[in-house]
Formats: C-alpha cells, structure tokens, sequence
C-alpha cells in the first residue's frame, strides 16, 4: 500500500482523506512534526502549510514526490519553484479542495503501484534471466571442454579446422551471454537526480593511471540519469586509459545551448582514428571489459541524454554528452 504523509492543520481535510483507505495515511499537522516524521520512507507527502516543509526537504536532498495545496497562486509559483511535483490551486473552496486533492492522490498512488508492480515484473525477469544464463554457461564449457578432448584424439587436420571453429563460436556466445548479465538491470531501478561533480572525482580515482581530472567548468550541474551515471563515466575513463594510453589529462567543458546542455569529455591523447569514429559506440566493437560504451549510450538515453563521438577531433579524443531541458540543473 501506498504510504503518505499528509501535512495539514485543517480537521476537516484530514478528516474527508482519511476516509479513503486506498492507501496508509500518516496524518500530521505541522511542518515541524513532519521534519520528525520524514526520518521514516514515505511514498509520497501531502502539505496545505506552504514551503515551510518543502524548502528544507529539497535542500537535505529528500526528493520524496511532493504535493503542494494552497488556495493562493503564488505560493503555488514558490512550491513549484522550491521543488514541488505537482501544486493544486483550489480557489478557497473547502468541497473544491477536498475534491481536487481526492483526484490527485487517487491519479499518483494508482501510478505508484503501477510502478511498484513493474519493478516485482522486473526483478522476476532478471532473476529467471539469470537462471537460464547460468546454466547456459555452464552448456557451454561442457561443449568446450568435449571439443578439447577431441583435438587428442582426432588427429585429421581437417576435423582440427572444425574443432577450432566450434571452440571460437563457444567462446563467441560465452561473451554475449556474459553481456546480458551487464545491461539486465538497466533501466530498472530509478532514475534520480545526481551531482555530476562527485561522480566524475570518483570515476577518476577508480581509473587511477596516473589521469588527472579537470572537471572544475562542471560547477553544481547536476543530470537526471538512470543509476549507472557511475559506470557510464567510468567506462569513458576505461577506454582513455586502457585503448588510448597514454592519457594523462580528462577535461570536460560545458556548452550551454538553446537546446539544453553539452558537456565535452576530452583527452590528451591521440584523435580518435577515422576508421573508428562511426562504430566506435556500437555493441562489441571494442570487447571492453564490465560496462562498455555501448552500454554507456544506453544507460544515458533512459532519461533522453545521448552519447556521441565529436565530429571535430583535434589534439585528442573528444565526446559529446547531450543533456536536453529539463534533465540537468545548476
């Protein structure tokens, strides 16, 4: 069941939603007591109060879904600018805004379970997944280990040709099927909003090599972006040290457009060659270890970000993360 919290000094409010037990209704009747109260998950919260409340959630980074009620449009215009998702005006009357605030909650706990569901769906999914994969693998080094045998006892040069091309096509499908095991999750959990500064340190120092990271055009942007942001970078800093040695400098820039944001990762290494350019992204071209670029571009294109190759390489590898409206901040 859905829990709320709903933040509201008014008895008869309080009294007509707690009739509905379509959902758990945690009723509270100042900001104050609320701050106590969010210390416990809450699915969605409910305040009549203003910003009081709103204010100092976003700001501990609390990005719980938040309904704002007020019978003034500009508190409504601050709650949205504050970080509300979703700011009903009722005009003052009590039945209208018992009414509006009932639709409301019935429209995002009806989304909420839907949600909740998807993700049971998911995780049976990706645990079947990994079951079959699991024992498919385990075929496969049977098959493998049957076709070593073979190379002692058939000694016909021809039958080895066979042998070795059926020990190339298992090792083929070993590699794919290990695959799937990386981009099963994706998408799955949910995307939220991450500061892109700390991620890119951190991707930086897991790459280590001796790469220096100057991220300081980066400032407080942050991007909303499904939960591999950290492997996305990490995989951008995988393939500088490991295909592009040697690197010594990552810097990325940041393009404000009329579009959004382009943020432009580049090394100090060599151009990336010519011949590369268009596959660069594509699935195995590259057979990097863990989380690939292929899989980079989608992790990124959940939320609507893409990764390309930047058509002007100069003295080194450049990329090109494009952020649209609405999916960055700062």
């Amino acid at each position: 069941m859905v829990s709320v919290l709903f933040v509201s000094d008014d008895p008869d409010l309080l009294r007509s939603i707690a009739l509905d037990r379509s959902y758990d209704l945690t009723p509270c009747v100042s900001a104050e007591a609320a701050l106590v109260l969010v210390q416990e998950r809450f699915d969605l919260i409910v305040s009549d109060g203003g910003i009081a409340l709103l204010g100092p959630l976003r700001s501990a980074g609390d990005q719980t879904p938040f309904i704002l009620l007020s019978d003034e449009q500009q508190v409504c215009a601050e709650g949205l600018v504050a970080g509300a998702d979703l700011c009903l005006c009722s005009g003052g009357d009590p039945d209208t805004r018992i009414q509006i605030l009932q639709r409301a909650l019935h429209l995002i706990t009806d989304r909420q379970r839907q949600v909740a569901a998807q993700q049971v769906a998911n995780a049976t999914v990706s645990s079947i997944t990994a079951r079959v994969r699991h024992d498919i693998l385990n075929q496969i080094m049977v098959l493998s280990g049957y076709a070593e045998l073979l190379h002692d006892m058939v000694p016909d040069q021809s039958a080895q040709l066979f042998l070795e091309k059926i020990e190339k096509a298992a090792e083929t499908i070993n590699r794919n099927i290990t695959f799937t095991r990386s981009y099963q999750d994706l998408g799955a959990g949910e995307a939220r909003w991450q500061s892109l500064a700390p991620v890119l340190i951190a991707a930086a120092k897991q790459a280590g090599s001796g790469v220096t990271l100057d991220a300081s055009a980066v400032g407080e942007v942050s991007l909303f972006a499904e939960q591999h942001l950290p492997e996305v970078c990490a995989a951008l800093f995988s393939y500088a040290v490991i295909h592009r040695s040697p690197v010594t400098l990552v810097r990325l820039t940041v393009e404000r457009t009329s579009a959004g944001l382009v943020l432009v990762w580049e090394d100090d290494g060599l151009p990336i060659p010519e011949k590369d350019r268009n596959r660069l992204l594509e699935y195995g071209y590259l057979h990097m270890s863990g989380y690939d670029l292929f899989l980079a571009v989608a992790s990124l294109s959940v939320t609507g970000i893409t990764l390309s190759v930047a058509p002007d390489q100069q003295s080194g590898a450049r990329f090109q993360i494009t952020v649209p409206y609405g999916v960055h901040r700062g």
